[in-house]
Order: C-alpha cells, then sequence, then structure tokens
C-alpha cells in the first residue's frame, strides 16, 4: 500500500531519488481509501523525468488533478466496454441469505436447463467447497 512504501520512505529503508517507473494500479481505490497524501507524497518523492503509468477504473476530479501536477505530458487511454450478454447466454440474479444458497442452486439446477453454469464465490476454498457439495448431490462441478 501506499503507507508501507511511505513507511519504508521514512525507516531510509527505501530510496527513490533515482526510481524510472512508478506504477499506480486501481489509483481511484487508492484515493478512496484514503491514500490521497500518501499518493502526492511519493510522487514528491521520485526524480521529476521518470515514467508514470496509472491506471484507473475510474478518473475522478482528484485523479485528474494529480495527474496535472505530477505527470508529464500525460496521455489518457479511455477504453470503453461493450457490457452486453451474447444472444445465447442468460443472466439470472438472486438473494438468497447464507444458509439456504446450497439449497436455492441446487433446485435452480434441478429445474432450469443449462449447457453450464458459473457460480460466483469469494474465495478458491469456497470454490472447491461448492465444488464438492454440488458433486455429492450428483452435479457435474470443476
Amino acid at each position: 500500500t501506499p503507507g508501507r512504501v511511505i513507511d519504508h520512505i521514512s525507516k531510509g529503508s527505501l530510496d527513490l531519488s533515482e526510481l524510472q517507473y512508478l506504477v499506480l494500479d486501481e489509483a481511484d481505490e487508492m484515493l478512496r481509501m484514503g491514500f490521497a497524501e500518501d499518493v502526492e507524497q511519493i510522487f514528491q518523492q521520485t526524480p521529476p523525468d521518470r515514467q508514470v503509468a496509472l491506471f484507473s477504473a475510474t478518473m475522478p476530479s482528484q485523479i485528474r488533478r494529480m495527474s496535472k501536477q505530477y505527470l508529464n505530458n500525460p496521455a489518457e487511454i479511455s477504453v470503453k466496454s461493450k457490457t452486453t450478454t451474447g444472444a445465447n447466454t442468460r443472466q439470472r440474479y438472486l438473494q438468497v441469505m447464507g444458509p439456504h444458497k446450497l439449497d436455492a442452486l441446487t433446485r435452480i439446477l434441478e429445474v432450469e436447463e443449462f449447457d453450464g453454469v458459473i457460480a460466483f464465490v469469494r474465495t478458491k476454498m469456497a470454490t472447491e467447497d461448492l465444488a464438492d457439495k454440488l458433486k455429492s448431490r450428483g452435479f457435474q462441478a470443476a
């Protein structure tokens, strides 16, 4: 995190005076989490001729201001995403309370026709756990 970088700079265990490249990924998230001052302090510790790559899903005014202040001749590249679903793809969203999720998913798999299903869970362990439970109920899962 930017805070850890600042911590190392303060302790003398990190010197950015000869830094050539600075990459800030998910800059909007860093600012949202309150790291704006830390990011600015990092910029101030780097040489003026360093190259900066700043990636952000959104471009709030604070990022635009930082870009103008700390970047030399910045270029903005916007990627327009097409958020359409394939003609043969059906999307469904159901909100189910935690203890009922497996039973709800099982019921859907029993009554709906499908070629494939993608279930999103939070962790790798939860993915493996869900796959094991579905297999124990007679479904193919990977």
